[in-house]
């Protein structure tokens, strides 16, 4: 079968109905025979009509659904950015409550204490299990001595064992 001749008759067709349609229309007169052929061709047009219709109101909805996802599936990973960010600041915002909360109650340490204070950081820690010893951030040149206490919020927890000339932080 050549080319032409599988559209011939959809063709045909599609040009029959163009002119029933358009001698329909057209007609100013409503005789009953020309009443007839209308009735006779909107009741055979109808259903296919509706069809379309139905086919066409449902790729609608598909289409329209698939563009609603795509923007959706957008705004979940914007949403879920988002959500990372403010569990960092959540993290943040922990860090410096706990923060303040230990300056506090150091600083009420200090005002209990009648003798002077100096605040010091544990900057690191003995590895050896041997002695329970750390390493603070102050040093001779800050005042601290050989013998003196180290206190925190619990109390006395240790006390100075060997003192270098300064601290130099990094």
């Amino acid at each position: 079968m050549h080319p032409q001749g599988r559209y011939r008759t959809p063709l045909l067709l599609a040009l029959i109905l163009l002119l029933v349609f358009s001698v329909l229309s057209l007609s100013l007169k409503r005789s009953p025979a020309l009443r007839k052929v209308q009735e006779l061709v909107v009741s055979m047009t109808a259903p296919g009509l509706e069809g379309l219709e139905y086919v066409g109101r449902t790729a609608k909805q598909i289409w329209l659904g698939y563009f609603y996802l795509v923007g959706a599936r957008r705004q979940n990973a914007e949403l879920k950015r988002q959500v990372e960010e403010y569990r960092q600041r959540e993290v943040l915002f922990q860090e410096a409550q706990q923060a303040l909360t230990r300056l506090e109650v150091l600083l009420d340490l200090k005002r209990q204490v009648a003798l002077p204070v100096i605040g010091a950081r544990v900057i690191a820690y003995d590895p050896t299990l041997w002695s329970r010893s750390a390493i603070i951030n102050q040093g001779k040149a800050q005042g601290v001595k050989e013998g003196l206490p180290v206190l925190a919020p619990q109390g006395i927890v240790g006390r100075i064992v060997g003192v270098y000339p300064e601290y130099f932080p990094r």
